[in-house]
């Protein structure tokens, strides 16, 4: 199963795709202290009205406090994520 191992000693395989429309994860987080927490990411992509919906769903969070500090890192992922895509389309438009 590939890995690819981040910076910040998370590190993401890619468990499932099931079509071009779903992608499906498991995300080891290691925190300083040696705990870890594993979560699974699912991700599906729906064409509406010319553009894409993007719909993540992340679970197995042991509480809701943590699944609520996890969901904070969401908003400037996706704002990444946008720019990389449209830096992407930007350059195969040229």
């Amino acid at each position: 199963m590939p890995t690819r191992s981040r910076a910040d000693g998370r590190r993401n395989p890619v468990d499932r795709a099931a079509s071009p429309s779903r992608l499906a994860y498991a995300v080891t987080a290691t925190f300083a202290d040696g705990r870890t927490l594993e979560t699974e990411i699912e991700i599906t992509f729906e064409g509406k009205d010319g553009q894409t919906n993007m719909t993540l769903v992340q679970t197995g969070f042991p509480s809701a406090a943590i699944r609520d500090d996890f969901k904070g890192d969401w908003p400037n992922f996706l704002k990444r994520l946008e720019h990389v895509v449209m830096e992407r389309a930007a350059a195969g438009a040229a």
